[in-house]
């Protein structure tokens, strides 16, 4: 395990201190840092205010949500076809690229897969 320092902590990092007589012995921190993900599914909701796509994957009777804005994500067609997030409707078939942050997943790059 390579040694830190403070300056290496992040804001929402999970910390577990080791106390021995008033002092901590131990420092042991897990990074919440952004990991890539993704999320294919049929639209099912859809929050254009909020930013906020809900998806049901293939097989699943749950809905996942996606935040995805118009000035931080990208939306095409699968034909590449840019759109807008006014242009998702329930029903279609969509893929979702992304980064999960904080146990939020936001929407990098949206297809739309079947309109």
């Amino acid at each position: 395990m390579k040694k830190k320092t403070l300056y290496d902590f992040r804001v929402g990092d999970i910390v577990k201190l080791t106390v021995e007589s008033d002092a901590i012995t131990k420092i042991v921190a897990t990074s919440t840092q952004e990991s890539s993900g993704s999320m294919s599914g049929v639209v099912t909701g859809i929050n254009t205010s909020y930013g906020v796509i809900s998806v049901q994957p293939e097989g699943s009777t749950d809905s996942k949500q996606a935040f995805c804005k118009d000035g931080n994500t990208t939306f095409v067609t699968a034909a590449g076809i840019a759109k807008k997030m006014k242009d998702i409707k329930v029903g279609q078939k969509v893929e979702i690229k992304g980064t999960i942050s904080g146990g939020v997943f936001i929407g990098k790059l949206v297809v739309i897969v079947s309109e």
